[in-house]
């Protein structure tokens, strides 16, 4: 690889670099460089042969009629050259390739998609499942999941969609919100994410109404009903069973004042509010059509 003076070279391979000692992989190191690409300005030395092994699209490009096909240097433009030499690290030496981690995944995948480099990709995708499995005990933070979601929604990445939703019920509704959540993922994969954090409340929410129903309630279970108002609200709003449900919205508007949660007071009392009315509309259509059927039989 060429350097800003003569030849760039590759940075030398630290310790957590993998190593193979198989001569196949030593004869890779002295492969003739027989094409450049150039990154920000930045010169790449390579070699067709090898890229091409690695590559659909750079098979293509030296071996179909383009014109790059015979060009010395071409130009990437749109790429960053930090990006473009960590990623030609996951398979341009076999002697030297260094994995892909957490800090690198994000930068590596769209690069490993753009050149379809198949096997590269599917390091990205075990990376990041590995990154989402790890948010059941020790969470990431929420921006980095939604992050990975949205790398993995637009990469197509099922294995990490897959156990996304059930690894998401971890964060609050709050941070989910406050992190992005509307703008950074679909609105079905948000659904089910919210679905799953819902479960988490099922047994508190019986327990509780339970409780407030036959006016024993624990001083621990005041504690419980503060430290869940956002889920019981989110359910509220969010849960037809719950908010057309006459007898659930009175228990979490009875939960609101024992408690002291105004705002989930608030949003059930809405929902009262919207029942009663269409209760009061229902009761005139009704009486309305007796009329005109009384109407119609007289005259």
């Amino acid at each position: 690889m060429a350097s800003e003076a003569k030849q760039q070279k590759l940075e030398e391979p630290t310790d957590e670099d993998v190593k193979p000692d198989s001569p196949k992989d030593q004869q890779t190191m002295f492969l003739p460089t027989d094409v450049t690409l150039m990154v920000e300005e930045k010169p790449f030395d390579l070699n067709k042969k090898w890229l091409a092994k690695n590559s659909p699209v750079f098979k293509k490009m030296f071996e179909s009629d383009f014109e790059e096909k015979h060009a010395e240097v071409i130009p990437l433009p749109g790429k960053k050259f930090k990006d473009f030499e960590i990623f030609l690290y996951t398979f341009y030496f076999p002697s030297f390739i260094r994995p892909v981690t957490e800090e690198t995944v994000l930068d590596i995948l769209p690069l490993a998609d753009a050149y379809q480099v198949q096997h590269v990709i599917e390091k990205c995708t075990l990376c990041l499942v590995d990154m989402i499995k790890k948010s059941d005990k020790h969470p990431i933070g929420v921006e980095e999941f939604l992050r990975c979601l949205n790398y993995a929604e637009h990469y197509k990445l099922t294995p990490v969609l897959s156990i996304a939703p059930a690894s998401g019920r971890e964060y609050t509704f709050e941070s989910l919100k406050d992190a992005g959540i509307n703008e950074m993922i679909s609105a079905d994969m948000k659904m089910e994410i919210l679905e799953e954090r819902c479960k988490i409340m099922d047994s508190i929410f019986e327990g509780l109404v339970k409780s407030i129903c036959s006016g024993n309630t624990t001083t621990k279970e005041k504690a419980a009903a503060e430290r869940i108002e956002n889920i019981l609200v989110h359910a509220c709003d969010n849960i037809r069973m719950i908010n057309t449900n006459a007898q659930a919205i009175e228990c979490l508007i009875r939960i609101g004042e024992d408690f002291s949660l105004q705002t989930l007071k608030k949003h059930a009392e809405k929902f009262q509010k919207i029942k009663e009315t269409r209760s009061d509309c229902s009761s005139s259509f009704g009486t309305i059509s007796v009329r005109r059927r009384i109407h119609k039989n007289v005259y």
